[in-house]
């Protein structure tokens, strides 16, 4: 193509595909959280419990909207906490490993975590602590199976320009 005198020609550069790694780890992040918002459509038991521990006519008792803004921010809690470092601690040192390696680096992380959250915010409860701990393991763990599908390909490591230009398996 001829662009008139003095005009230089760029050559052009072959772009590679290069995915970043922490737009992924957000929406990993982001998707976890919607799963394990999701899981509380379904009451936990200790919910239904505080809900009908008191008689109707107690001056005393919590109003039942109380509940409602209790369990977004518990999930918030539990999201910010326990579920966040998890589905990190699964994908940074799991990085070079298969799918079910990150995920059982992910639990090894959120099992203590969230033991430890539920032993400060429910330490002195009547029914015990683990019925209702076991119950949020298992929300969790739902909500890391989104967080290490998003982030189940290794990305982030820039490709070699000439394989983009010439094919994988050629060189040259």
């Amino acid at each position: 193509m001829d662009r008139g005198a003095g005009a230089t020609e760029r050559a052009e550069v072959p772009r590679t595909r290069v995915s970043a790694p922490w737009p992924r780890h957000l929406a990993a992040v982001h998707l976890s959280g919607l799963l394990l918002l999701c899981t509380f459509l379904v009451s936990p038991t200790w919910l239904l419990d505080a809900a009908y521990a008191t008689a109707p006519g107690d001056a005393t008792a919590d109003a039942p909207f109380t509940l409602l803004f209790a369990v977004p921010l518990f999930c918030v809690a539990l999201h910010l906490l326990a579920q966040i470092p998890a589905g990190l601690a699964g994908a940074r040192p799991g990085r070079n490993r298969s799918s079910r390696v990150r995920y059982g680096y992910a639990l090894l992380v959120v099992v203590p975590a969230s033991l430890l959250l539920y032993l400060v915010l429910f330490g002195d409860s009547p029914g015990g602590v683990l019925p209702a701990w076991g119950d949020a393991v298992a929300r969790l763990a739902i909500g890391l199976l989104g967080h290490m599908w998003v982030v189940r390909s290794s990305g982030g490591r820039p490709r070699d320009t000439r394989t983009a230009v010439t094919g994988f398996f050629r060189r040259g």
